[in-house]
């Protein structure tokens, strides 16, 4: 299996792939789930967390979890923490682990706030580390302050499955912008990735896979810059197809 994802030439002078930090705040909004572990306590929280414009993250544990029972007992004092974010792509390709992050950091009540009678509380990040690709890069916490979510992190899901589902000749179409070496053996073509840079196809092969990247002209603000961004790559795509 190739695990580093090769680029095929972009069209702009902008970057063309998230950073490792963009990548961060990008996971730790958009995830449905996590889990938060300290010294005594570990829980799976679905659908109750979130991240603050100033890259805490807030989490609504249960009221009787043992996560807020292990804070509580730091009588107002932090206790050390961590969260584990896994990256799942949505469609059915064969490795769908897209990336691995646990954030360090210290776990706190937060009294300001409730939501609906649950205990806030609030992780303040110090490093995080992502595993993507089999590599492990680690961020401190001065970048994610700097780092922009991706606009499209919510939607990818939906994208992705649309194109795979209702538009497989489009994916098809695409692999024209891939170089011929890398397609040789494929027996499968799936949209694996898609984010304000660009989209990223999974090439299965009966003994492993390769992913490449193909950026878009320009950065997406928007779901609606990333379909722009799509179609200026089917419009060249179509182009080399007819020479």
């Amino acid at each position: 299996m190739e695990t580093n994802v090769t680029q095929t030439k972009q069209c702009s002078g902008g970057p063309s792939w998230p950073t490792s930090a963009e990548r961060v705040v990008t996971l730790l909004a958009a995830a449905d789930s996590l889990t938060v572990t300290t010294d005594e306590a570990r829980e799976e929280l679905v659908g109750l967390h979130s991240l603050d414009a100033v890259g805490r993250v807030l989490l609504w544990a249960p009221a009787s979890s043992s996560v807020v029972t292990r804070v509580l007992a730091a009588a107002g004092g932090d206790v050390e923490a961590c969260i584990e974010i896994t990256d799942v792509a949505a469609v059915a390709a064969r490795d769908r682990v897209r990336a691995r992050l646990t954030a360090h950091g210290w776990l706190s009540l937060n009294h300001h706030d409730e939501c609906y009678g649950t205990p806030e509380l609030v992780l303040e990040i110090a490093r995080v580390d992502l595993e993507e690709r089999g590599t492990v890069t680690t961020v401190e916490a001065v970048d994610l302050a700097m780092a922009e979510r991706d606009p499209l992190a919510i939607q990818e899901p939906d994208l992705l499955m649309h194109l795979d589902r209702c538009h497989p000749e489009a994916v098809e179409l695409l692999t024209r912008l891939v170089e011929p070496s890398a397609l040789l053996a494929a027996t499968r073509v799936l949209p694996l990735a898609v984010d304000r840079y660009g989209i990223v196809l999974r090439i299965e092969r009966a003994s492993g896979h390769r992913d490449v990247r193909l950026p878009f002209p320009s950065r997406a603000a928007d779901a609606i810059g990333a379909q722009r961004g799509l179609g200026a790559l089917l419009a060249e795509a179509g182009r080399r197809a007819r020479r």
